[in-house]
């Protein structure tokens, strides 16, 4: 980290932003080890790796000072909200940095966060950008190149170390390990903040989204994308055959991707790939038709969740069912409470709905008075197909046999 970021820190145990480095390990202007103390709570929190990791229990990740530990994060070890934390940092950054990082600069970057957030690059441009729950950066990457003045990634796991190695070409991009429900930035700093896929991987999507909301300034934007709850037609919705559905989704494979998550990371992979090779069958089944057909549909809706995408290799297939599987959250949220939420917030002016399950851009400006609406428009639709082939790798496709470079 430099000292450009210490600008933006606040401490997320007491919100103060009375915070000192204590550099131990420099290189140049970067600060590669030390420790962020706050003067309001005494917390402390280590930079390793030129990285800041601000959690409150972050000694508990990187106990190389026992005595610190003991001080700073072990209070937290036997909470059950710090459990689902560190299932996500570890298991979440095995998807992240071992199985993604090599898949992530492949895609069509750009085209997806214009998709998503249903703004130009050029909208970037200057800004000072949060990317919550950047993964391994392959986003916060595509708007350092606008370029951004500054850009922010942040995530819970240890791909925050994938991304900086990713990255070293890049003056303008600033990395930090902390939790999107406890964000350690100070209110209203940022023009641009992005969050895609990540809320509703967390315990509370709706806190989530107004922690996120409270750090954009006023004229700028927060994009998020969630995972949308599945469709159901008004002619099917009361039926039995629908009510059964859900009733058995939560009592089956609900329960199975929580016992996966908790496997071993090879263990865990091993499932995945597993999954894809037997929704494969289950798709050329499918194509069959008739009565093989019927029953291949019958077999799918019946068997645990798995992720298909016909345009994409069987690599990206496996990476994305890992992903399913690797955290102990995996919400859906319905278009009106995403509504809803932007809506109970008196400060945005504006909506831009993407029809891509779904994206949604609010801007922040002047409070709303009671009765007044706010503005909600619907993005001009790309075919679909577009937006699926920003999805797919670019360049040449790995010739490796599924489950090849899987995590150990």
């Amino acid at each position: 980290m430099r000292k450009r970021l210490l600008s933006l820190l606040l401490c997320p145990a007491c919100g103060t932003d009375g915070l000192e480095v204590v550099a131990t390990g420099l290189e140049g202007e970067e600060i590669l080890e030390g420790a962020i103390q706050c003067r309001g709570c005494g917390k402390e929190y280590p930079i390793v790796n030129g990285i800041p990791r601000m959690l409150p229990e972050a000694f508990d990740y990187f106990p190389r000072d026992r005595a610190r530990a003991d001080s700073s994060g072990s209070e937290a070890a036997n909470d059950a909200d710090a459990k689902d934390l560190r299932l996500t940092v570890q298991n979440y950054s095995a998807y992240q940095g071992k199985a993604y990082a090599p898949l992530a600069d492949r895609l069509d970057n750009r085209r997806i966060l214009e998709l998503r957030t249903s703004l130009d690059l050029a909208d970037f441009e200057g800004k000072v950008c949060l990317d919550a729950g950047c993964g391994v950066g392959r986003l916060s990457r595509t708007m350092a190149k606008a370029p951004a003045e500054l850009v922010v990634g942040f995530d819970a796991g240890y791909a925050v170390d994938a991304a900086k190695e990713k990255s070293k070409e890049f003056e303008n991009i600033e990395w930090v390990q902390a939790d999107i429900l406890r964000p350690p930035f100070k209110l209203g700093s940022f023009d641009r903040v992005i969050s895609i896929g990540v809320l509703n991987l967390t315990a509370r999507p709706d806190v989530g989204f107004v922690k996120l909301a409270n750090l954009v300034k006023k004229g700028g934007t927060l994009s998020l994308y969630v995972h949308l709850f599945g469709y159901v037609p008004w002619n099917k919705l009361n039926s039995v055959k629908s009510a059964l559905g859900h009733l058995y989704d939560t009592l089956t494979k609900e329960p199975f991707r929580k016992l996966v998550s908790r496997m071993p990371d090879g263990a865990r992979y091993g499932v995945c790939k597993a999954l894809w090779e037997y929704r494969s069958r289950i798709e050329s089944g499918k194509r069959k038709g008739g009565l093989v057909g019927k029953i291949a549909q019958v077999i799918e809706r019946l068997g645990p969740a798995s992720g298909y995408k016909p345009m994409e290799s069987a690599e990206s297939n496996i990476v994305r069912n890992f992903d399913s599987y690797s955290t102990p959250f995996q919400h859906s949220n319905e278009f009106t409470e995403l509504l809803d939420w932007f809506e109970g917030y008196k400060t945005f002016r504006k909506l831009k709905v993407a029809p891509y399950r779904l994206s949604v851009t609010g801007w922040i400006g002047e409070e709303r008075a009671g009765t007044e609406p706010l503005e909600v428009w619907y993005s001009p639709s790309k075919p679909m197909d577009e937006f699926e082939a920003a999805g797919v790798e670019t360049g040449e496709k790995s010739d490796a046999a599924p489950g090849e470079g899987s995590p150990s």
